[in-house]
C-alpha cells in the first residue's frame, strides 16, 4: 500500500510500501510502521497516485506530492513511449488493417498503403512484399508514409509503429 512520511504539512518521502525499518529524519528506526503511525512531529499517512504506471517501459520524469485531508496525492509524469526502430512486416500490416485511411472514405489504411506501393512499384513494392522488418526511418516509410497518396504525419506514423509493436501473433 503506498504511503508517505509527513512532518506537519510537508511531505518528506513517498513509498510504494513502507520500508522496514523506517528511518526517520532524526535517525530513529521504526519497525513495522504503517499508515496511522505518529512519532513526535512525523506521521506515516496513506498515499495514492494520480495516474497509473504506463504499460510500456517508462521512467518517472518528475514527481510531486501534496498532503490533503490526511492523505498524500502523488502526481507522476512518465517518460514518453519510445517509438520502435522497426516492427515486423506482419505487425505493420496488422496495425494498418486496424486503422482507417485518412485519404479514402472506404477501406482500411492497409488498402491505401497497398495501392500506394503498387503504384510506386520497383524497390518499394519488393520491400513491402518481401522484407521481414519495416524500419521507422527506412526509405519505404520516409518516401511513402508522408506522401499525399497515404497522407500521414510523422506523429501518426510513430503511433502506428507503437501500436504495431504491441501486436503479437
Amino acid at each position: 500500500m503506498p504511503a508517505a512520511l509527513v512532518q506537519g504539512q510537508t511531505v518528506l518521502s513517498v513509498w510504494d510500501s513502507v520500508p522496514n525499518p523506517l528511518e526517520l529524519p532524526d535517525g530513529t528506526a521504526v519497525y513495522c510502521a504503517q499508515p496511522g503511525y505518529v512519532s513526535g512531529s512525523y506521521a506515516v499517512v496513506p498515499a495514492s497516485y494520480s495516474s497509473t504506471e504506463p504499460s510500456y517501459p517508462a521512467s518517472i520524469v518528475s514527481q510531486s506530492a501534496a498532503l490533503s485531508s490526511g492523505q498524500v496525492l502523488v502526481t507522476r509524469e512518465w517518460s514518453a513511449q519510445p517509438v520502435p526502430v522497426f516492427v515486423t512486416n506482419a505487425q505493420a500490416r496488422a496495425a494498418l488493417a486496424m486503422s482507417t485511411s485518412p485519404v479514402s472514405t472506404s477501406g482500411t489504411l492497409l488498402d491505401t498503403v497497398d495501392a500506394a506501393v503498387t503504384a510506386a512499384g520497383g524497390t518499394a513494392k519488393i520491400a513491402w512484399e518481401y522484407a521481414y522488418e519495416v524500419h521507422r526511418q527506412g526509405a519505404l516509410i520516409n518516401s511513402l508514409g508522408k506522401s499525399t497518396a497515404i497522407g500521414l504525419s510523422d506523429a501518426q506514423i510513430d503511433q502506428l509503429f507503437i501500436a504495431a509493436a504491441a501486436i503479437t501473433f
